[in-house]
């Protein structure tokens, strides 16, 4: 995978989570390109302006539960009901450890459910090869369209 190429966007209203996110993501893969946005009506909002410029989406996306405004599994629903947004894949995050919780998540589309904070070598075994697969997808996506 172009690290310098892939993205993550980091939906988190806690900036001090937000922070620890980025500096985990960084830690094992430097030269990623991160995004912070507070709430899921920033990232729909943000999304919806890629869409109309036909501009690339995330690679990943890391998505607290708990926010103000539109909380993480609303903004999973209309993520995953949008064509454009629909395959990114989505970690959601929770300090909590609540079951239906995590059901309700990955029901909704979310590739993993992990409590926080982010651990490096979770990031190493479990979200580095969903990132290489998504990137490598996309890639091939995108050369069958040109």
């Amino acid at each position: 995978m172009n690290r310098s190429s892939a993205s993550i966007l980091i939906v988190e209203d806690n900036p001090d989570h937000a922070e620890l996110i980025e500096a985990t993501i960084r830690d094992c893969e430097p030269g990623i390109r991160i995004l912070n946005l507070k709430n899921g009506e920033e990232a729909l909002e943000h999304l919806t302006l890629l869409k109309s410029q036909s501009a690339p989406t995330p690679d990943l996306i890391f998505m607290d539960i708990k926010m103000p405004r539109m909380n993480g599994i609303e903004t999973l629903i209309a993520l995953k009901q949008d064509i454009y947004m629909r395959d990114i894949p989505v970690i959601m995050l929770s300090t909590s450890t609540n079951e239906s919780e995590m059901r309700i998540c990955l029901k909704s589309g979310a590739e993993i459910y992990l409590a926080k904070p982010l651990q490096a070598e979770t990031f190493k075994q479990q979200i580095r090869p969903l990132l290489e697969g998504w990137s490598k997808a996309h890639r091939k996506n995108l050369n069958q369209t040109i």
